[in-house]
């Protein structure tokens, strides 16, 4: 809620209100305080329809996709951008957390009123599936401006996540409207180039840089989440407060840096972070539902596989960019930097006994010179999750490994009939357990397609066929999308668990499910998908 007065006005008329005997502000005090002091929520920025928008997306619009449920969500989709859309008025604004930026943008929906950072990347490749290039390049440009006042693009366009990032992903946004914006997305792809190496930036430097030495010696350098955090979360600090309570004092700064963290990975919050948290490396059983012991685990103790599979299509991304604006140099050296960490991922996060890739934890282990880990100290996580199979998404090319990798997820045990399930763990937590998030549908469904032969052509299709099947059955029920849906069942029910409701929107299955349609076609179809890919719809 934007302030209608001064803060210094607002702080005083607040420390003036009444108290009882316990401190305590009365309800009716504290309303009309509110009233007097604050403009609505969402009063600081503006909606309308994103520019070049039109009710009839025309011919254009997904054509491998024909007429039927399918189609008439994606047109539903294609109707709800402008409730999506929001820009900030000029100067003068109201005094707001939000972050001045200039230029249309998306939003995910319902309670998340403002930019979300790698919620961006899939609403840039819907938008792009919709035809709406400005609009794309809008949402390219808010997180470069993003990037430009903070050094790095930060979780969201509010002041109180100064502290923390999220999945980097601006390059690849970049690169995406690169790919399929023509002049005009170029033009912006290239502006966003500087602050996209600046946001990359983040992940080569301390806290977040871990050195590894493998067991032939070689030095490796790879990310983890490490957000800077010392009290609960300004927008959770009762949540934050309850998982807190009961421990030593001494305790509580590694808490609130793991739970930051576990907001930085966006994954929050998941029992795949137990491996570095309370859990003890994972020796403990599964927390019961509703437990306060997921959001007690210590993400920043954990080296996230899908993080850094992320970090080389970043580098990928960046020497496409170099390369289009006639830096040769910088194209190679983002291209060198891609590989040194695609090999850092090959020898240190793959499980040959799971046959996948692995989170690894890093609790308890201490750094030996140099600041450097040693491999063989580090053990890998018993927790599995969806993002085990992430590198199948910056994988350089089909390997061995990488076809071994599609027959394990395919036998996982996490392909659902809706999609891809988050863990074979139900927590409480909404990244666990049934939950079918729509980025991961992306990434492994892509990532399937590119580098699991024949047999991942036929999985991708399977986990596009499931997902947007079940969300366009939801859309077509509910005239809406929603964050996420559950993946055992194909009828568009919603996902659940967390700390709030599942909301409604929404930006990323916008995206998601406009992009896979464009890329695959309805139903989907391997050939269709490889010649989308071809023509840099990926």
């Amino acid at each position: 809620m934007p302030l209608r007065t001064s803060a210094a006005a607002a702080a005083a008329a607040f420390d003036a209100l009444p108290r009882d005997a316990a401190g305590a502000v009365p309800r009716e005090a504290l309303a009309a305080f509110v009233g007097a002091h604050f403009l609505p929520a969402g009063a600081d920025a503006v909606a309308g329809p994103p520019p070049g928008w039109s009710e009839d997306p025309g011919l254009n619009f997904l054509p491998s996709v024909p007429p039927g449920p399918v189609r008439d969500a994606a047109l539903t989709l294609h109707s709800l951008w402008p409730a999506l859309c929001r820009r900030q008025p000029p100067p003068p604004r109201p005094p707001s957390s939000l972050i001045g930026t200039t230029g249309w943008t998306v939003v995910p929906g319902s309670r998340f009123r403002e930019s979300y950072y790698w919620d961006a990347y899939w609403t840039v490749r819907g938008l792009l599936a919709s035809g709406l290039v400005a609009a794309a390049a809008g949402v390219v440009s808010t997180l470069a401006q993003l990037a430009a006042a903070a050094g790095f693009v930060p979780n969201g366009a509010r002041t109180y996540y100064a502290g923390r990032s999220q999945p980097p992903l601006l390059a690849d946004a970049a690169a995406a409207l690169l790919a399929g914006g023509g002049e005009e997305g170029r033009g912006a792809a290239l502006a966003a180039l500087p602050a996209a190496v600046a946001d990359h930036g983040l992940w080569t430097r301390a806290p977040r840089l871990v050195r590894v030495r493998d067991a032939q010696g070689r030095v490796h350098e790879l990310a983890r989440y490490c957000a800077v955090a010392h009290a609960p979360r300004a927008e959770a600090w009762r949540e934050d407060s309850a998982a807190a309570a009961g421990l030593p004092a001494a305790a509580l700064p590694s808490l609130y840096t793991g739970i930051a963290s576990a907001c930085e990975s966006g994954w929050d919050f998941s029992s795949r972070w137990l491996a570095g948290g309370v859990a003890g490396g994972g020796a403990a059983p599964c927390p019961a539902p509703g437990s306060a012991t997921v959001r007690r685990a210590l993400a920043h103790l954990v080296l996230p596989v899908d993080l850094n599979a992320i970090l080389v299509r970043s580098e990928r991304a960046l020497g496409r960019l170099c390369a289009a604006a006639g830096d040769e140099g910088g194209a190679a050296r983002w291209a060198a930097a891609a590989d040194a960490r695609w090999a850092a991922v090959e020898a240190l996060l793959w499980c040959e006994a799971e046959q996948r890739w692995t989170d690894l934890s890093l609790a308890g282990v201490e750094a030996g010179a140099g600041g450097v880990f040693d491999a063989a100290s580090l053990a890998a996580s018993p927790f599995v999750s969806a993002a085990c199979w992430a590198p199948l998404w910056a994988a350089p090319a089909p390997t061995p490994r990488t076809l071994a990798a599609v027959t394990s997820l395919a036998s996982s045990g996490l392909v659902g009939a809706g999609g891809v399930a988050t863990t074979p763990l139900e927590t409480g937590e909404q990244w666990d357990g049934r939950n079918a998030w729509p980025p991961l549908q992306t990434i492994l469904a892509e990532g399937c397609l590119a580098c699991g032969g024949s047999r991942g052509a036929s999985l991708a299709c399977t986990i596009v066929a499931s997902f947007v099947g079940n969300a366009a059955a939801g859309i077509g029920r509910d005239g809406c999308a929603r964050e996420k849906y559950r993946a055992d069942a194909a009828a568009g029910a919603p996902g659940g668990g967390g700390e709030y409701a599942t909301q409604t929107g929404f930006g990323w299955t916008h995206g998601a499910v406009l992009c896979l349609l464009r890329r695959f076609g309805w139903p989907p179809e391997e050939g269709r998908a490889v010649a989308a890919g071809e023509a840099g719809d990926a």
